[in-house]
Order: C-alpha cells, then structure tokens, then sequence
C-alpha cells in the first residue's frame, strides 16, 4: 500500500496561483519524481477557498487538479483557512502534511525531496526549508531555533508534517490561530511535550524556485501576525526576565517596523466588523502594547514613540537630502 502525501492549499482571490500549484505538483509527481518514489508515494491535493466566491467555471477546474474542493465563501479569513490543513489531515489520516501556499512557487525536484527525506530517516518529525547548502539532520530542544531565519519553520510552505509523529500536536493551531502564528504553535506544543524533535533541514531550493515568495510586510494582512508573534511568545515563556527580555528585543529590533505596522489602526473604522479584511484582528496590537506596558513601562513609552516615527518616509526623505547636497 503507497503511503500518502496530503498537500494542503488555502487560497483567495489567487485562485489562479493555487491552480498552477496544482497542474506543476501533479506534473512533477509524473514527469520528475523517480518511479521507485511513485512506487511508495501518492499524492492527495486539497484546495481550500475563503474569502472569495468562485464561479462554475472555476469550481469545474478545481474539482479536475484536486482531489477535494472546499469552498468556504466569503465566511472565513486567511488564518483560520491555513489552520483547518490540520484539521483536515486529522480526517485523512495521510503520511505526511504539506500546508503549501500559493506565493511558494514549487519546482521539478519537489516531491522528490520530500519523499525521499522521510523514506531515508524514519526518526524526522519534520522537514524543514533553509538557507543551507546541503541537507542537515538535528535534534531541536530549544525553541529559540524556531525563530533562526537561516530555517523556515514560520513559513507555513517551509514544513512538511510527519503525520504519524507529529498528528497529536496539531490541536494547538485552533487555539493560536488568532495570533498569526497556529503553525508554529504546533511544533511548540512538540518541543515542550517530547524535549525534543528531530528535523530535517533541505535546501530551500530543493522545495521552491525563486519567485515572489510570502512576506511579512504587509501592513493590511500580516499586521495581526506582527504583533501575534510577540503575544505567543509571550504565552510560552515561563520566566519572567525571558518574557522581559523578550519585550525589549522586539521593540528596539524592530524600531522601524512598529510605524509600518500600526497604519492599520489609523486607517480602520473600528466599528466595522471585528475580523472583517479591513479590520483584520486588529485587537492583537493593543495586546501587544498591553503586555509591553504591564512588563516593561519604560519601553512601553519608547515603543509608542516609535509607532509614531516614519522610518520609511524618513529614509526617502535623507535620500531626497542626499542627491540634493550631491547636485549643488
């Protein structure tokens, strides 16, 4: 019997993007994938719509490239519809989880990356995209690593699941979706329950192409996941001088971001519905500045100096100066 790779798609209005996701997977699963790989391995393709009404049209195309459309409508919002790939695995039950967004462009050596990578080691709990030259196997105890840029564990298209590993950590993400970071709650909920996990880091272009790949700066859709970050963490620190300690690095790492991120509440009608796309968990900001001042008055007042400074205009202003002084 194949084991079974589930790939999960949330999408919106890049409905177009999901399916090229799909029509290069299903491609690449024929084309570029070895046969003693396909031999072992099946794939399984969900698409998951919210916040978008597909036509008939559409609904014709999805239902060809995947094996199962689900097709919210205009009820759910992004975090919520990343977060059910974990739910969904629950009912499949496949081998491994792969929570794929549509801005993470897939290549031709894919599949095969992921099917070999676990077929080789069976102790991986996950395998993970990095900035690495070449695959690298650890064990990972402390959650700091979660956050090493050289490693994509906050990239939702960054991981792929060992379900039979890792399934029973997966009812953490309904719990933290509201903070931006549900996927990341997940393995979380590994560490602090097994001490330690085992991951495999690939080259990241063994997974993708370059390409326009997910951002977190956006100040309409990722602000909720800006200030979320510092709430979750926040969550699982139990010492009191960590949690400090915390607080401080993200406001003075960061200094030029809080303004970026916090437009948001000056553009908003904050009587308009409270997770509608214009008003998207808006909440997670006051938190933010709740925890800061509780725990850190003084950077609390630092912090609120900063979200009133425009780094950005700033930096195009000094380089405005600058050609200026040059040309007189």
């Amino acid at each position: 019997m194949k084991k079974v790779l589930l790939i999960y798609i949330p999408c919106h209005k890049d409905f177009k993007s999901a399916i090229s996701q799909a029509k290069e997977i299903r491609k690449c699963y024929k084309g570029d994938t070895k046969l003693g790989l396909r031999n072992s391995w099946e794939i399984k393709l969900i698409l998951s719509v919210n916040d978008y009404l597909l036509n008939v049209d559409q609904k014709k195309i999805a239902n060809f490239y995947f094996d199962q459309v689900i097709d919210y409508g205009k009820i759910f919002l992004f975090d919520v519809n990343i977060m059910q790939g974990f739910l969904k695995a629950i009912e499949f039950k496949p081998d491994l989880l792969w929570i794929l967004s549509t801005n993470d462009l897939v290549n031709t050596k894919s599949l095969e990356t992921i099917f070999s990578g676990f077929g080789s080691n069976r102790k991986i709990d996950l395998l993970v995209a990095g900035s690495v030259k070449s695959k690298q196997d650890m064990k990972i105890s402390n959650i700091d690593s979660l956050f090493n840029s050289d490693y994509q564990f906050g990239l939702i298209s960054g991981v792929v699941y060992n379900f039979q590993k890792f399934s029973r950590f997966f009812n953490a993400a309904p719990f933290f979706t509201w903070t931006g970071w549900g996927h990341l709650s997940v393995i979380i909920n590994a560490i602090q329950a097994r001490q330690e996990i085992f991951v495999r880091i690939v080259p990241k272009n063994c997974l993708f192409d370059p390409g326009p790949q997910s951002s977190n700066k956006n100040s309409k859709y990722y602000s909720h996941s800006y200030f979320g970050r510092l709430i979750l963490i926040q969550l699982i620190n139990k010492s009191s001088n960590s949690r400090k300690r915390e607080i401080r690095k993200f406001v003075y790492k960061n200094y030029y971001l809080h303004n970026y991120f916090n437009i948001l509440e000056k553009t908003t009608n904050l009587n308009s519905n409270l997770i509608s796309s214009d008003n998207y968990l808006n909440f997670n900001k006051r938190l933010t500045c709740y925890i800061i001042k509780a725990q850190t008055p003084f950077t609390y007042y630092v912090f609120r100096i900063l979200t009133v400074i425009n780094f950005t205009k700033l930096k195009k202003y000094s380089k405005y100066i600058g050609h200026k002084f040059k040309s007189a």
